[in-house]
């Protein structure tokens, strides 16, 4: 067996060096022995950890958690599916994103991972220059950003989206929960995730009546009359960007007025007191004090 292998190397050792002096022979004995532990915990250490690579092995799914989407496999991996879609960044650009995907989308995703109507997936938006297209398209800036719903068309997920869904659901005491929660995202998926998305091929199936009656109401006008209002919701959003535009211009106006006159003030208060020679002599006093304690020590000494 195991350990009787290690003990006839340990006395085979022993026996062929062997000192003149007993306290050597004790010690190399023991050096032997020491050597003869380590290599047994080495070995009981690979064998533990070949068992638990072997547990695990069974318990993580072979697939990747959650799973990555690309412009290539984007209509593949969510058709059919509602998706809640989570786009991060690096700890560089996104601190919190490292935290919220250990505790909350990586459990989320595996719920979700065998389900035949949603899918959870993730966009590393800083990994490449497709996957940065990918957030640019969906019109991510910020990280966390989450979007649910039909792949094609999602909705924002919020601090906002989650209050609503809390109080239709009549569980207003829930509104203290953290809204990027793993109990929060579980509570919107079920939500969601439960049923395919709610676009015109699921209109009956999985969108309330009010959207309903919206999709029924567009669905009955022409490409053309579809293409204008698209223009002229363009052009609200535009005339919105334009007034945020001014309103941002105004505040680094106004920064930039604060700054100046906390400069000067700053300059002048510093200039007109002294403030520079009062620091040069109390740093002269400083010394003088520090040389004239050096001095009683020296004294006290002698």
């Amino acid at each position: 067996s195991q350990p009787d292998f290690y003990h006839i190397r340990i006395h085979s050792a022993a026996t062929m060096l062997v000192p003149k002096s007993a306290l050597l022979r004790r010690a190399m004995v023991a050096l032997v022995v020491l050597r003869g532990l380590s290599l047994l915990a080495n070995f009981f250490v690979a064998v533990g950890a070949e068992m638990d690579e072997d547990y695990f092995s069974d318990k993580e799914p072979s697939s990747t958690i959650p799973i990555t989407l690309t412009e290539d496999n984007l209509i593949d991996v969510t058709a059919g599916k509602t998706t809640l879609i989570y786009f991060w960044a690096t700890a560089t650009s996104c601190v919190a994103c490292e935290d919220l995907t250990t505790s909350a989308i990586l459990p989320l995703a595996r719920d979700w991972q065998d389900s035949p109507t949603g899918v959870v997936a993730q966009v590393n938006c800083e990994a490449d220059e497709s996957s940065a297209v990918l957030c640019d398209d969906y019109g991510v800036e910020t990280f966390p950003t989450i979007l649910y719903g039909d792949a094609l068309s999602p909705e924002v997920y919020d601090e906002v989206v989650w209050n609503e869904l809390n109080n239709d659901n009549g569980n207003n005491d829930n509104n203290d929960i953290d809204y990027l929660s793993y109990q929060a995202l579980s509570t919107l998926a079920q939500q969601h995730l439960s049923k395919p998305p709610c676009n015109v091929a699921n209109l009956q199936e999985s969108c309330s009546p009010n959207v309903q009656a919206t999709l029924k109401e567009l669905l009955a006008k022409s490409r053309d009359e579809l293409e204008e209002l698209e223009i002229d919701i363009d052009s609200e959003l535009a005339e919105v960007e334009v007034e945020y535009d001014e309103a941002l211009a105004q505040i680094n106006e106004q920064f930039q007025a604060a700054l100046d006159t906390y400069n000067a003030k700053m300059q002048r208060i510093r200039h007109d007191r002294h403030y520079k020679w009062v620091q040069m002599v109390l740093a002269e006093t400083d010394r003088d004090l520090e040389a004239l304690h050096h001095h009683n020590n020296n004294q006290d000494e002698l």
